[in-house]
């Protein structure tokens, strides 16, 4: 095997699973393979290793000392990997929490769809509050705030919306 060259995950799988339920057979039903088809990835683990992983004999399948230590590592790999996959399948949106005055928050409300279809793995949380920096509950969480005033409030990156005083919101 050339170095960094790893091995295929489906013959990583069929002697992690054959390891961890103790035969070939039930590796294969787990597996919804046939027994030789896993005993072919097995025997192409071995080959591509360069090393044999089993002892076989008429009472079955013995692990040789390099494949317990095999197994134990892999054993590890693949909670890790089952944990990372099970997080990315359940992990929540993304959030993104605006406050606005209620004049622009309606007409944030009425491009919700849109918004819903562009971003579909973003979470608009939307809270109505007068529009001056500071009068609004949560406005330390919010990762945008629309206020009214000049734009010099100490402590805020702010951008102009419009030099005329008045607003046209975007989303």
């Amino acid at each position: 095997m050339k170095a960094g060259r790893l091995p295929s995950t489906k013959d990583l799988r069929a002697f992690e699973a054959t390891v961890r339920l103790g035969s070939i057979k039930a590796a294969a039903e787990h597996l919804s393979l046939s027994p030789s088809a896993v005993s072919r990835r097995i025997q192409s683990l071995e080959e591509e290793l360069g090393r044999q992983l089993f002892a076989r004999d008429v009472q079955g399948l013995t692990l040789t000392e390099a494949g317990s230590y095999y197994a134990a590592q892999l054993q590890s790999v693949f909670q890790a990997l089952e944990q990372a996959t099970h997080a990315v399948r359940t992990q929540s949106k993304q959030r993104l929490v605006v406050l606005a005055p209620s004049n622009v928050s309606h007409a944030i409300v009425a491009q919700l769809d849109s918004f819903n279809e562009a971003l579909p793995d973003i979470e608009l949380i939307l809270h109505v509050f007068p529009g001056a920096p500071g009068s609004g509950p949560g406005i330390a969480q919010a990762d945008i705030a629309i206020a009214w005033g000049n734009k010099d409030w100490e402590g805020w990156r702010s951008r102009m919306m419009s030099p005329r005083g008045h607003l046209v919101p975007m989303c």
